[in-house]
């Protein structure tokens, strides 16, 4: 599966170079911000790749196969749609959570890991 990516600025004052896996949402200004709720924003997606530079371009991977930053354990078989954290990594979602993606690696996921999801956004029943 394919992966669909667009390409947005960071805020004036954000570097976003070292943030690859982690979620955004989209403001007003057609910019990218860390995303730190499950609930607050509906999310955009997860940044695949950064400039170096404050307010620089940022890819974010907006359907499709992509790498993310793990939050919290999530367990094969067990987490299947995940949500963003306060850190903007991904941990495993509940009821009233935005849903950024579903789990797709072979293997358990611990914090700070990169594993495979597939973006899919919604929001789970309460």
């Amino acid at each position: 599966m394919d992966s669909i990516t667009v390409t947005r600025n960071a805020p004036a004052a954000a570097n976003y170079y070292n943030k690859i896996g982690l979620a955004v949402y989209e403001n007003d200004a057609n910019e990218v911000t860390l995303a730190t709720s499950p609930t607050a924003v509906v999310p955009f997606g997860i940044i695949t790749k950064a400039e170096n530079a404050l307010g620089g371009q940022v890819t974010v991977c907006v359907a499709g196969r992509c790498k993310a930053e793990i939050g919290d354990t999530v367990t094969v078989g067990t987490h299947a749609l995940l949500a963003v954290a306060g850190d903007s990594r991904l941990d495993p979602a509940a009821a009233g959570d935005y849903t950024i993606a579903r789990y797709c690696s072979p293997q358990d996921g611990a914090d700070g890991e990169y594993r495979d999801v597939i973006i899919s956004i919604s929001q789970l029943d309460t």
